[in-house]
C-alpha cells in the first residue's frame, strides 16, 4: 500500500477510552460475522505465512508502520496506522493475541492515525504518537486501555523513552516545534523545542546509551544534538538534505546512523568529531537496526514494486561492506510486495529479526544471521474475493461485484434490500475464465458484461438464470480493465492496460473497431452523460475520445519531473457546472468540459485528509452537488462540497469494526440514498448512508 512518509495535520481531540475488539461487533443493525477459515493457494516461493488462531479476517490491520518490544522480550506491540489499530503478538508462538482499537482515542473522524510508538522500560506503559490529531497516547499496557491523550502541537514521526522511564522524547513534523519532552507520568510537557532555521523539522529521534542526549535527524539536512534534560541545543551536525526516514545510535554511543530514501544512502556520522564519517549505498534505504555489539547493521528499504533490488540488507557496520541481503516473495496469489519497512527490530537475544511491512500488513520473521524468512505474520488476512468493482442494476435491487482473484471468473450478487449476499455468477465452462478488472450492465437489466481480463475476453451473463450465456475475444487487446455499455445498450467500449479502447457492436457481438489513446497502464474509463465523450485515465494522463468520430480529441500527460505516477487515477463529472474531474496520487485537477483547461487544483493534504490520498473511485450525486471520493491509502470516504470543495464528511470505513480496507470502487444509489463502497483488501461492501453519512452495514464476500 502507497502513502506518504511522516505526513500529518494538527487537530483538537478529547479522550476516550479505547476500545478492545476481540468478538464479533453489532450495534445499530450493523453486523460482522465470523469468517470462514483462511485457506489458499500461496504464491510459489513465497515466505510461509504463520497461521494465525486469530481471527485476522474478521479484525483487520493495514499499514503496519511501527512496533516495539516489552522489556523481557515477550510480547510485540505493532501498530497499524490506517486501521488505527494495536495488535499484540507472542512471540514464543509468533500469535497475535489481542487486537486493540485506538479510534475512539482522538476526535478526528477518521482516528488518531498511529505513526510510531516505544515501550517505557518497565513495561507498564506504551506511548504511542497520534500524526493525526498532534497527540500522545499514553496506554496501560495491563489492560490496553488508553489513560491520557497529551497535546503535543505537532506531528510525531518518532518517539523515544529515557533510560528512567520518565521522559518521553517525540520529534515532531512540524513549522514551530522541534521536539517535545513529556513527563510520562503527568504528561506535562517539560518543554518544548522550537524550530531552528538551520535544522528545520524533525524526522527521526534516538538517545545516547546513557540517556544524557538526544539526537533528532531532519530532513533539511542535520543532526540535532539536545540536552536530555532540558531539550538545550549544545551542538549539531550537517549532512546532505533529504527524505530521513530512521535514526540509531551506536552501543559505544560513537556513532550515528541515519537513512536517506532519496539519496540511497546510510550516513554514519561520527558524534564526538561532529562530521559525515562514511556513507554506505543502500538504494531507497529506510529502516536501521543494528545488533547489540554494533558490528552488524541492518537495513531496510522502501521497495515497492521491484524498485530496490533487494528488501533487507545486513552491512558491516564499520566499513559498509555487503555481508548479506534478502528479498522475499509475498504469499499473496495477486500482487503484494513486502516493502516499506520503517522499523526493523531485533529480538532481545539478537537471534531474529522482525520486519513491520506497511506493504506486506504484516510482520516478517527473519533469521538475524542468515536473513532466512521464517515466516510472516499476517496483520490482515489476505483477500479472499478481491472485490475490484461493481455495478448497480437499473432497479437498484442488486449489486454485481466483479473479482479480480477468483478463476473462473467470478461476480457476486447482493440483494440490496437485504443487504445480503445473494448469490454468485460463475464461468463454469466458458471459454475465458480468468480474473476480472471489470463489468457493467444492459440498461434493461437483462444482460451482464464480464472482461476476463487475462484471456482479453468479454463475457456475457444473463442476470436472470445467473450465467454466463455467450464470450467474445477482444484481439490484440494487452489485459483488460474496463468495460462501459453505452445508454442505447448497442455498443460496448472495453479498455486495455496499454490505454487502447476497443469497440464491440453488443447486438452482433464483434469487435468493429479500436482507438489507441496513448495513455500508458491505463485503468479507468467512463462516459459523458451526453454519450459523445469518453474519459481514459491511467498512469501517466488521460485522454478524451470524440465519440462522433471516434477520435482523440484531447490528452494530457502527467509524470512529469518532480510528479508522482498515480495508477488509480480517478475520473468524474460535474454535469450543473460542465465540468470534469481527474485525480493524481495526491489531489484533483478540476477541467472546463468545454475547453478541456485546467480550472482549479485541490491538494487533498490541504482540504481533507493529513496523512493519505490516493483517491480510487469518484461518485457524484445526480444533483452534482456532492462528490464522494475514495480514499484508498486512508481506508475512507470523503464528502465534498463541489461548489466550494470544502469537506463536508470524512467516513472511516477501515477502522473496526467496519474493517472496509482499501476502498477500491463506489456505486451510488440516489434512490435508496445509499452509498456501496467496494473495499478491495478487506473483502467488504461496506454501506454509507447519504443522508446521515454513517456507515449503516458490512456485507462480507470472502465467505
Amino acid at each position: 500500500m502507497r502513502r506518504e512518509l511522516k505526513l500529518a495535520i494538527p487537530c483538537l481531540v478529547t479522550l476516550v477510552l479505547a476500545v478492545v475488539l476481540t468478538v464479533p461487533w453489532q450495534a445499530g443493525g450493523l453486523a460482522v460475522t465470523a469468517a470462514a477459515a483462511q485457506t489458499g493457494p500461496y504464491a510459489p516461493g513465497s515466505v510461509p505465512v504463520i497461521e494465525q488462531q486469530y481471527d485476522i479476517a474478521t479484525v483487520r490491520g493495514e499499514e503496519p508502520i511501527d512496533m516495539a518490544l516489552s522489556p523481557d522480550g515477550r510480547l510485540a506491540y505493532v501498530i497499524c496506522v490506517e486501521t488505527d489499530n494495536l495488535f499484540v503478538i507472542d512471540l514464543a508462538t509468533n500469535q497475535i493475541v489481542r487486537a486493540v482499537s485506538l479510534w475512539p482515542a482522538a476526535e478526528w473522524p477518521l482516528g488518531p492515525g498511529p505513526s510510531c510508538i516505544a515501550v517505557t522500560p518497565d513495561g507498564d506503559q506504551l506511548v504511542i504518537g497520534a500524526a493525526n490529531d498532534s497527540s500522545l497516547l499514553m496506554v496501560e499496557a495491563a489492560d490496553l486501555v488508553v489513560s491520557r491523550r497529551i497535546p503535543l502541537g505537532g506531528q510525531p514521526s518518532g518517539v523515544a523513552v529515557s533510560p528512567d522511564g520518565k521522559l518521553a522524547y517525540v520529534v515532531l513534523n512540524s513549522p514551530d516545534v522541534f521536539l517535545s519532552i513529556v513527563e510520562i507520568a503527568t504528561g506535562r510537557a517539560v518543554a518544548k523545542v522550537p524550530t531552528r532555521t538551520n535544522v528545520g523539522a524533525g524526522a527521526a529521534v534516538a538517545l545516547a546509551p546513557d540517556g544524557k542526549r538526544v539526537y533528532v535527524a531532519a530532513a533539511s539536512g542535520a543532526l540535532a544534538i539536545l540536552d536530555a534534560g532540558t531539550g538545550r541545543f549544545v551542538g549539531s551536525i550537517p549532512f546532505p538534505s533529504g527524505l530521513i526516514c530512521d535514526l540509531i545510535i551506536s552501543p559505544d554511543g560513537g556513532l550515528a546512523y541515519v537513512s536517506d530514501l532519496d539519496s540511497g544512502k546510510v550516513l554514519v556520522l561520527d558524534l564526538a568529531r561532529k562530521q559525515v564519517a562514511s556513507t554506505y549505498s543502500v538504494a531507497l534505504a529506510e529502516g536501521l537496526a543494528l545488533s547489540a555489539d554494533g558490528t552488524r547493521l541492518y537495513v531496510t528499504t522502501f521497495g515497492y514494486l521491484g524498485h530496490a533490488s533487494r528488501t533487507l540488507v545486513m552491512l558491516d557496520a564499520q566499513s559498509g561492506k555487503l555481508l548479506s541481503s534478502g528479498d522475499y516473495i509475498h504469499p499473496a496469489p495477486y500482487t503484494r510486495v513486502i516493502s516499506d519497512i520503517n522499523t526493523p527490530t531485533l529480538s532481545r537475544d539478537g537471534a531474529t529479526l522482525y520486519l513491520p511491512s506497511v506493504d506486506a500488513d504484516g510482520v516478517l520473521v527473519v533469521d538475524a544471521t542468515t536473513l532466512r524468512a521464517r515466516g510472516l505474520i499476517l496483520v490482515n488476512a489476505l483477500a479472499n474475493f478481491l472485490p475490484w468493482r461493481s455495478v448497480l442494476s437499473p432497479d437498484q435491487s442488486r449489486l454485481y461485484v466483479v473479482s479480480r482473484t477468483r478463476r473462473p471468473t467470478t461476480v457476486a450478487v447482493i440483494d440490496t434490500q437485504t443487504r445480503e449476499a445473494a448469490g454468485r455468477i460463475v464461468a463454469m465452462g466458458a471459454l475465458c475464465q480468468q480474473r476480472s478488472f471489470g463489468l457493467d450492465i444492459s440498461p434493461d437489466g437483462k444482460t451482464l458484461y464480464v472482461l476476463s481480463s487475462v484471456d482479453a475476453c468479454l463475457l456475457i451473463a444473463d442476470t436472470q438464470s445467473r450465467s454466463f450465456v455467450a464470450s467474445l475475444e477482444i484481439p490484440q487487446a494487452e489485459g483488460l480493465r474496463q468495460v462501459v455499455v453505452d445508454p442505447t445498450g448497442d455498443f460496448a467500449y472495453v479498455l486495455d492496460l496499454a490505454g487502447s479502447v476497443h469497440f464491440v457492436d453488443l447486438e452482433h457481438r464483434a469487435v468493429v473497431g479500436a482507438i489507441a489513446t496513448g495513455v500508458d497502464e491505463a485503468e479507468t474509463m467512463k462516459l459523458w452523460a451526453d454519450r459523445k465523450r469518453l474519459y481514459i485515465a491511467g498512469s501517466y494522463g488521460y485522454a478524451v475520445i470524440d465519440l462522433a468520430t471516434r477520435r482523440v480529441a484531447h490528452s494530457t500527460e502527467y509524470g512529469r519531473e518532480g510528479e508522482f505516477a498515480s495508477p488509480m487515477r480517478a475520473i468524474a463529472f460535474l454535469p450543473r457546472q460542465s465540468q470534469y474531474v481527474v485525480t493524481d496520487h495526491f489531489g484533483l485537477h478540476v477541467y472546463d468540459a468545454g475547453t478541456d483547461k485546467e480550472i482549479r487544483y485541490l491538494n487533498l493534504h490541504r482540504i481533507a485528509d493529513p496523512i493519505h490520498s490516493l483517491t480510487s473511485d469518484i461518485a457524484v450525486t445526480s444533483d452534482g452537488k456532492t462528490a464522494y471520493l475514495a480514499m484508498w491509502d486512508e481506508g475512507a470516504v470523503l464528502a465534498l462540497d463541489t461548489a466550494t470543495w470544502e469537506v463536508r464528511a470524512r467516513i472511516d470505513t477501515g477502522r473496526m469494526p467496519f474493517s472496509g480496507a482499501t476502498p477500491r470502487w463506489l456505486s451510488l444509489s440516489p434512490g435508496r440514498s445509499e452509498l456501496y463502497v467496494v473495499c478491495e483488501e478487506g473483502d467488504r461492501v461496506v454501506v454509507i448512508d447519504t443522508a446521515t453519512r454513517q456507515v449503516t452495514a458490512v456485507i462480507r464476500l470472502d465467505q
